[in-house]
């Protein structure tokens, strides 16, 4: 059997089962079946029909549940319906029994206002503009007005009541609510409108029929990333090297480099840089010095005959 604490819990999902509802056992699940309940949600909808009056309530389940427990089993069926809420996990029907296509007229804008707006037990103030008119309206249209004559529904409480008594198995079904959607076809609401009140209900049974939508939690941000080692081509960590680099006063040698590790490594960024520029400085001395030595001043030596054999 479920607790009272777990039945009354967010995080209890429906079964749809009576034996669910706390102090229900087999015999009271027979005994209501004889009473036409045949699912928890038909059992809901007894509390909203008696406009959530717990004592009447009560009353009713005495006899049906164990003995002494019926004012305990009925508190937690209005905690249940007033606190909790009541999902249903069930797809519109998207034809009608003679086949043709059905839709809901609410857009998204639609269901957010609706989740957002305070219970109250006015038809026309809890559902705005799907099918029942809007606040204000001088006068009730004709599916609010036939559903009372035809329906005795007039508020939102008898309206729920009405859809949850059409969930007889224990797992809802589109067929149910295409049975609903028929009812409210005689009870005078407009055609166009069946399928989206039904929506709107849904969608506020999930939310709760008192709540207003629950604030989402915060985002929790993710933690930084650490970053990542420096890789080689082949997709692997590269080590770093054990050759120390030269300071930048102390010239590489081209000879020093024969044979050493940087020669037959991979050459890092800038190495070659630093030994071509090693060698355009020689050549550049070289050159310098042609150069030099081709400017000097040349001294040629001119003998000269003085006629008396000597030279000059």
């Amino acid at each position: 059997m479920v607790s009272a604490k777990e039945f009354c819990s967010d995080a209890y999902q429906l079964r749809g089962e009576l034996n669910e509802v706390p102090h229900i056992k087999d015999a009271g699940v027979e005994r209501l079946a004889e009473a036409g309940i045949f699912s928890t949600y038909m059992l809901l909808s007894v509390y909203l029909q008696v406009e959530r009056d717990v004592e009447v309530l009560a009353e009713f389940l005495k006899g049906k549940v164990a003995d002494g427990h019926s004012k305990r089993a009925a508190e937690a069926i209005a905690r249940r319906v007033d606190s909790v809420g009541i999902k249903i996990a069930v797809k519109l029907p998207e034809k009608d029994r003679d086949g043709k296509p059905i839709s809901s007229k609410l857009t998204d804008v639609t269901v957010q206002e609706l989740l957002a707006r305070p219970f109250d037990n006015e038809i026309r103030q809890m559902f705005p503009g799907v099918g029942f008119g809007r606040p204000g309206d001088k006068a009730e249209n004709d599916s609010l007005r036939s559903l009372r004559e035809r329906a005795g529904i007039d508020t939102t409480n008898k309206l729920y009541a009405a859809m949850l008594r059409c969930l007889a198995s224990p797992t809802p079904s589109s067929d149910e609510l295409l049975t609903l959607r028929e009812q409210f076809g005689e009870w005078g609401v407009a055609g166009g409108y069946k399928t989206t009140v039904i929506e709107a209900m849904r969608q506020r049974l999930d939310t709760g029929i008192d709540n207003t939508r629950r604030t989402p939690l915060e985002t929790i941000a993710d933690p930084p990333e650490a970053p990542e080692p420096p890789r080689t081509d082949e997709g692997m960590p590269r080590r770093r090297s054990r050759i120390a680099k030269p300071k930048p006063e102390e010239p590489i040698a081209m000879g020093d480099l024969r044979g050493s590790k940087l020669e037959a490594e991979p050459r890092r960024k800038g190495g070659f840089g630093r030994v071509a520029a090693v060698a355009v400085m020689l050549a550049a001395g070289f050159a310098y010095r042609a150069l030099m030595a081709s400017c000097e001043p040349k001294i040629g030596v001119l003998l000269l005959d003085d006629g008396q054999g000597d030279w000059l």
